[in-house]
């Protein structure tokens, strides 16, 4: 199709959605979400990483980089699924005195035409795949964008990622250390500085913005952080008391790529997720107990994937398409915690969200907190979060996997900039250090 018959054909279908929207408005959508989340229960197994990288983030050159995108669609039949990309500030804000033309090269919006049936699965599903930039759309501007895949029928989300795109402008050193005084065997600090006496900077306390992640985390992010100390040449962040993170345990991680999937009806058209009849499954059992005392592993040859999760099975070479959902149980053996403590699963499977989907329940029977799962094969990691009532102030995390100075984590740094007379942030430096390497 040709670039002229592709915009008309683009624009009859902006018009049938328009009347359908009007049609369907009693049935309004669900509100955009400026973070990572999922909106239909049928939607799973959401990855975003720089191409050719799955355990990477979804941060790439501006020049160059490819983020790679693909979900999974659980119902039966394939579906038109349309994106578009919304340029945000550091804050993750919107950026409203930008139109696309002003961020993008191509189409605002476009279709993923890149699916797949399932192979051999006893679960079927259709896989999405989808690369930015692609032929039709690019990002020219660097900084962050929001992904938005919706239904082209409902104009309705179903899902939205963080991507982001920089520029190699400003130079950054960073180092960590443990923290100070009472925190010294519990929490990782970090110095940075961000050298720009390269660049003619009118007034970079101002003007420069300094964020980091924890494995690639948004919930526990530290977003504009403040200098210490400036010298006309860079900014340092290096006082006592900015930059702490809880360190954190090694991830415990499930490996279900040899777990046998139970057989399904093919004609049933129910997601797993609202379709949970074990009677003929074969479920994976993980029994787990707390280790916030003592335990702590040093995995340095084989260490664990910072809360990600690898996709895969013995047997397939097309991973992404022939990987099976098989059904998890999760069970905690956490005797002394009250039974009213609200625990959760935590990690990238959960879009690092405190979701009532992923919530454990405590069984009396058992006395373990369990909750059942379906997990596309692979090698999971997580981790367990425990809310006791009347606790609120105790680190959730602590009570259930503690905090050791020595684990090793991955923290990313990135520095935007904006000019007084541009009303957006670019992102210009960026930085991954790792506690171990």
């Amino acid at each position: 199709m040709s670039l002229i018959a592709r915009y008309f054909f683009l624009c009859m279908m902006a018009t049938l959605m328009c009347h359908v929207a009007l049609w369907a408005a009693d049935t309004p959508p669900e509100p955009l979400q400026y973070t990572n989340h999922i909106y239909r229960p049928f939607i799973k197994t959401v990855t975003t990483h720089a191409a050719n990288n799955s355990l990477s983030y979804p941060i790439v050159p501006l020049q160059g980089g490819v983020i790679s995108i693909g979900f999974d669609d659980l119902r039966p039949n394939p579906v038109y699924y349309n994106y578009q990309l919304i340029y945000c500030n550091a804050n993750w804000q919107a950026v409203e005195n930008l139109s696309t033309f002003d961020y993008l090269n191509g189409f605002s919006q476009d279709q993923i035409a890149d699916f797949s049936f399932s192979t051999g699965t006893q679960i079927p599903y259709i896989h999405y795949q989808l690369n930015i930039p692609n032929s039709n759309m690019q990002p020219k501007k660097s900084g962050n964008y929001l992904l938005v895949v919706y239904e082209d029928q409902w104009q309705q989300p179903v899902l939205t990622r963080r991507l982001m795109f920089y520029e190699n402008i400003a130079q950054i050193e960073t180092q960590w250390y443990s923290a100070m005084g009472m925190q010294s065997n519990t929490y990782q600090r970090l110095s940075c500085k961000v050298d720009f006496s390269d660049k003619d900077y009118n007034n970079p306390m101002e003007q420069i913005k300094l964020c980091v992640l924890q494995n690639g985390r948004w919930d526990n992010a530290q977003l504009n952080v403040p200098p210490t100390f400036w010298d006309f040449r860079s900014l340092r962040y290096d006082s006592p008391n900015i930059l702490q993170f809880e360190a954190g345990n090694d991830f415990r991680f499930v490996d279900n790529r040899l777990t046998v999937p139970f057989r399904r009806n093919k004609k049933q058209v129910l997601p797993p997720s609202e379709d949970k009849d074990t009677s003929a499954a074969n479920i994976l059992q993980k029994n787990d107990a707390l280790r916030n005392r003592s335990e702590q592993r040093f995995r340095v040859a084989n260490s664990d994937y910072n809360g990600k999760f690898a996709i895969g099975n013995s047997r397939g070479l097309f991973r992404w398409s022939d990987a099976d959902y098989t059904l998890v149980r999760f069970r905690l053996n956490a005797p002394q915690l009250p039974d009213s403590t609200k625990v959760y699963l935590h990690g990238a499977l959960t879009d690092w969200e405190i979701s009532p989907v992923f919530a454990l329940a405590y069984n009396p029977d058992s006395k373990f907190f369990e909750t059942l799962l379906y997990l596309k094969q692979g090698i999971h990691d997580y981790q367990y979060l425990a809310y006791i009532p009347n606790q609120l102030d105790v680190s959730p995390h602590q009570i259930t996997e503690g905090n050791f100075v020595n684990t090793e984590n991955d923290y990313l740094i990135l520095v935007y900039y904006r000019t007084f007379t541009q009303a957006y942030d670019r992102l210009v430096g960026y930085r991954l250090l790792n506690t171990f390497r």
